[in-house]
């Protein structure tokens, strides 16, 4: 059987933990999980890598470009994110970061021989974006792959929350608890789209969404396909799996 072969951006993150997970467990798979070598996770992530059978792949942003075109990915997942605390101390920005690097990853995956299926995890609330440096770089993601001429898929998930949070995030953790008590109510009374509109994402919920439009893509054999999934319809997707 011929491995999908996925490039995972972001490996060390909620996002990226899930999926590495979830495909690592499928022989279908042929899994690389991207880490900067000055990574203060990048021990744990090749000890996780050593178990799942998984290929490391160790280098800065700047290389990035270099070892996707040696990699020949047929599908690349960006994870790509970060905080106000993180930027504070890299003295850079949302766009520097969350576009940025997202930007490279798209321009690098335009130039392999077969184009891969893209796949980014964005944010509910694009829209607002003009409100916020967070949205507007994610964004500009969005628009950067829409004409791209790549086949791609855009997760909108809302809160993403679970036990394999390893990121002490507070504010982010005490509305989960609120958003998920939401999302109990407005279902029991029947509000399915809006128990699925407030309701956290676990990071192997995002695994799974991901495995499956990864799954659709193969068997279609590859379409050129630009399909954006809201946080209603991924929860929707998954009662379906």
């Amino acid at each position: 059987m011929q491995q999908t072969s996925v490039l995972i951006v972001g490996s060390t993150g909620f996002c990226g933990q899930g999926t590495l997970r979830t495909l690592s467990g499928d022989p279908a798979y042929s899994v690389i999980a991207h880490v900067r070598p000055e990574s203060s996770n990048r021990a744990s992530l090749e000890a996780t890598c050593s178990k799942l059978n998984a290929e490391v792949l160790a280098c800065s942003f700047d290389e990035i470009s270099g070892h996707i075109h040696r990699v020949q990915p047929s599908v690349v997942c960006s994870f790509i994110g970060t905080t106000k605390k993180k930027m504070k101390q890299l003295n850079q920005t949302y766009d520097d970061i969350d576009y940025g690097i997202n930007q490279t990853l798209i321009d690098a995956a335009q130039q392999l021989d077969s184009k891969p299926l893209f796949i980014y995890v964005s944010s509910m609330g694009v829209e607002w974006a003009k409100w916020s440096a967070y949205l507007m770089a994610r964004q500009k993601v969005e628009q950067a792959l829409s004409s791209s001429g790549l086949p791609h898929l855009i997760l909108r998930p809302g809160l993403l929350s679970g036990p394999t949070r390893t990121e002490s995030r507070p504010l982010e953790h005490y509305s989960s608890i609120l958003s998920s008590t939401m999302g109990q109510v407005a279902q029991s009374l029947g509000w399915q789209r809006k128990a699925d509109e407030w309701m956290p994402l676990r990071a192997a919920q995002i695994g799974a969404t991901v495995q499956k439009s990864i799954e659709d893509w193969v068997r279609n054999d590859k379409p050129m396909i630009s399909e954006t999934l809201l946080v209603h319809e991924i929860h929707a997707q998954l009662r379906n799996l």
